[in-house]
């Protein structure tokens, strides 16, 4: 019974302890000091940068795919070698090319044989038309030139009798019975006669007229017949020359296909991949492959010019306006330590790529100088330089805060926070410029700290205290409890 009541007590002893220090601690805990880490405004240079991770490319590379078949012989290279353009990569054996441009050759000749036949008798048909033409006209002329002299004779003979019928008549008039009836008559006749033979020689003399123009324009039968001839061997002359012409393409074609059967680099480079080896037939689903590098190209052979390496990297769609071409960068490579190149923004994608949501777009970055240890296809981190302003007012960033649209900073008076409206420029990740509200040499609260306590408030420009006011959030005194 004793020992019962002992332990009821031991228990409300206990009780009272653990009440009395939970309230110990209750009241020295409200009573914890809070304290503020303080930055100064300055003037000086803010430097605005972009960051961006990606990796490095290949800007000048080139495929090696032969397009005929043949046997592998000769090859020499090797994966890492250098080569320049123009150089022997390998040769193809096949002897049917060289059968295949000789029989190209033989066509080509013969087409030029029938171009030469037909520009011949395209001569000869110009040259009888020519002759016929002529012929036509000098005829033409001379049977209008006689019927021109006829028609005068004829003209001449009526006025000769004309005139005998005239002096016939006088004479009657002064002698009667001068000339008989019968020869008067005979006489008059002969006139009637003369004027129907003008008649006949003026016809005459229209139609050879008509016949000589005619002639000169061509349009006889003769003519018209030796002009078709001409047009003919014209059409002639055209078929066999674009005859020839499709002759010397094909040749040339075998000829330039025969001629790949020396396989030589497009360009000056690197070989990162070979993917043929001595004695593969192309074209053959049995041909074998020799190791690459990385590269899973299908290509027997692939150069790539490492001088014209270059960085794309991605950059969020909040930072992409602020990156422009020409902007300087500095790069750094996950695999090479101790690393940094320079270089310069020298493309801008307009169209971004959507990953889960998250909006990116890609900038191409040349380097100022290479190193031989940067490779292909290495990760690398760009941080690019959007903006550099100089003799500014900067102020801490972690002291910058939003309430909606206005920023504000919060500065010790009597030991207590009070909230200044700020108006600000450019800003990096540890600075932010001040264009109005503040004065060089200004103290402004970058972090609240409360005693006894491992944790601290930092208000910085991209943390949720920018929606909270005065004392937003975390920044305002005893702002962790």
């Amino acid at each position: 019974m004793h020992l019962k009541k002992s332990r009821v007590i031991l228990i409300i002893l206990v009780l009272l302890v653990a009440a009395g220090a939970g309230y110990y601690f209750k009241t020295h805990k409200k009573a914890a000091a809070v304290t503020y880490k303080t930055g100064q405004v300055t003037k000086g240079t803010l430097v605005s940068t972009v960051s961006g991770s990606g990796n490095i490319t290949v800007s000048s590379s080139a495929n090696v795919s032969p397009s005929i078949t043949g046997t592998v012989a000769n090859l020499k290279v090797s994966v890492g070698g250098e080569v320049k353009k123009g150089q022997r990569l390998f040769s193809i054996t096949n002897a049917d090319l060289d059968v295949t441009v000789s029989k190209a050759y033989t066509t080509l000749l013969q087409a030029k044989q029938k171009l030469a036949q037909a520009k011949t008798d395209l001569s000869t048909a110009q040259q009888d038309y020519n002759k016929v033409k002529q012929s036509a006209v000098t005829q033409a002329q001379l049977a209008y030139d006689q019927a021109q002299q006829s028609s005068a004779q004829a003209k001449y003979q009526l006025e000769q009798d004309q005139n005998t019928l005239v002096k016939y008549q006088s004479d009657n008039s002064a002698t009667a019975g001068t000339h008989s009836v019968s020869e008067i008559n005979v006489l008059e006749q002969k006139i009637t006669v003369d004027q129907t033979t003008i008649t006949s020689k003026e016809y005459d003399v229209t139609t050879t007229k008509s016949d000589l123009a005619k002639a000169k324009a061509g349009t006889i039968a003769s003519i018209i017949s030796a002009k078709a001839k001409v047009d003919s061997a014209v059409i002639s002359v055209q078929v066999t020359a674009n005859d020839v012409k499709s002759a010397e393409l094909d040749y040339q074609n075998q000829k330039d296909t025969a001629a790949e059967r020396t396989v030589t680099a497009p360009i000056s480079g690197t070989i990162s991949a070979i993917n043929v080896a001595n004695g593969d037939e192309l074209g053959s689903t049995g041909s074998s492959s020799v190791s690459s590098s990385a590269t899973s190209s299908s290509a027997k052979i692939v150069i790539q010019a490492l001088t014209s390496l270059k960085a794309v990297v991605s950059i969020n769609e909040v930072d992409i306006a602020s990156v422009k071409v020409g902007q300087k960068a500095n790069m750094t490579f996950d695999a090479v330590n101790n690393l940094t190149l320079a270089g310069k923004v020298e493309e801008v994608d307009t169209v971004g790529t959507s990953t889960q949501g998250v909006v990116s777009y890609s900038a191409t970055i040349g380097f100022d100088s290479l190193d031989s240890k940067v490779k292909p296809e290495m990760s690398v981190n760009a941080t690019i330089t959007t903006d550099v302003k100089q003799n500014v007012l900067i102020a801490p960033a972690s002291a910058v805060k939003t309430s909606g649209d206005t920023y504000y900073v919060q500065i010790l008076q009597n030991g207590s926070p009070v909230q200044k409206t700020v108006a600000i420029g450019v800003s990096n990740d540890t600075q932010t410029e001040i264009t109005s509200g503040l004065s060089e040499g200004d103290s402004v609260i970058t972090q609240t700290l409360t005693a006894g306590s491992n944790s601290s408030n930092t208000n910085s420009s991209t943390s949720n205290n920018r929606s909270n006011g005065f004392g937003g959030g975390l920044g305002g005194p005893g702002g962790l409890f």
